[in-house]
């Protein structure tokens, strides 16, 4: 999983990012301890800096680490017995027009040290766009910046409210009860939301099955009768996509693009060690994707084996 996909933050994952030199993207900034300082300047910064994540698709900015040609470089802790979390929440909530909600915290304290600590802020993507920064501008994120929008984009978000905002939430791999023993069914489908404000009714979800060398499977299939699917072959892999039958009204959450791969014993553990699934799923608002590795599951489905 990555780091913007996770749910909690700890020291070992702050660290990583520096091992690793993560790049920064127009979803991950790096931002060194002076980006917190208790002067107008500093605290314009910061509305500018969160506004744009939120007016643009939503990311996380990691307070507390000096990067180096946009990567993550090394630690900068911030002393959050002067900086903490309440004021960087204070901060954020008054120095933004109009506020947005959604917006975590994670304080990480580098051994339990309350002097070295780094703030990893993630901010969604608004659907109350725009958010009007202290200095009365408007930003959105571009490549590895803050950049002010254009009246044009800024008079397009105001319309980002009325539409639907389909996100995947998830993907599940389960096995069936194994009719024989020399073969695996393994069952794949995602979870999908609407986060939206308005129902969306034309939506479509391609899964990009692929491993390097190619895929060693013995068939895909799925139930006609729930979904409406349709695959191709490639070197590499195989795509599948699920187009939607219903509409998907706001707040609500289903299962979807459900479809079975058939492999021997032997296929099936090479299959979840080496195999990646990158989900895309389109709708009339834009579109979204996601990255998984199997290789995640393969305790929970051969554990017993």
């Amino acid at each position: 999983m990555s780091f913007i996909d996770l749910k909690e933050y700890s020291q070992a994952d702050i660290q990583s990012l520096i091992d690793n030199s993560v790049e920064e993207s127009i979803h991950l900034d790096f931002k060194e301890s002076r980006a917190l300082e208790k002067n107008d300047k500093k605290k314009e910064d910061i509305s500018k800096d969160v506004s744009a994540f939120a007016n643009s698709d939503g990311g996380i900015i990691v307070y507390g680490i000096s990067e180096s040609n946009h990567c993550a470089g090394s630690l900068s802790c911030i002393d959050g017995e002067v900086f903490t979390k309440e004021w960087l929440e204070q901060v954020i909530n008054s120095k933004i027009s109009e506020r947005i909600e959604g917006i975590q915290i994670f304080p990480v304290r580098f051994d339990g040290d309350l002097r070295k600590s780094v703030y990893v802020v993630k901010i969604p993507r608004s659907i109350r766009a725009p958010h009007m920064c202290s200095d009365h501008k408007y930003y959105r994120r571009y490549g590895t910046t803050s950049v002010p929008m254009e009246e044009y984009e800024v008079r397009d978000l105001f319309y980002r409210i009325n539409k639907a905002e389909l996100e995947i939430d998830n993907i599940f791999l389960h096995t069936h009860d194994q009719k024989n023993e020399d073969y695996y069914e393994i069952e794949v489908y995602s979870s999908i939301a609407n986060c939206g404000t308005v129902p969306e009714s034309v939506y479509k979800m391609n899964y990009y099955v692929t491993a390097p060398g190619g895929l060693k499977i013995n068939r895909i299939s799925w139930n006609t009768l729930e979904e409406n699917n349709t695959r191709s072959f490639w070197k590499d892999g195989v795509k599948i996509s699920s187009i939607g039958k219903a509409p998907l009204f706001p707040g609500e959450r289903i299962d979807f693009g459900r479809f079975t791969i058939e492999l021997t014993n032997d296929q099936a553990k090479e299959f979840i060690k080496n195999t990646s699934i990158r989900l895309v799923l389109f709708f009339q608002g834009g579109s979204v994707e996601k990255s998984f590795k199997l290789d995640q599951f393969f305790d929970q489905l051969f554990s017993a084996s």
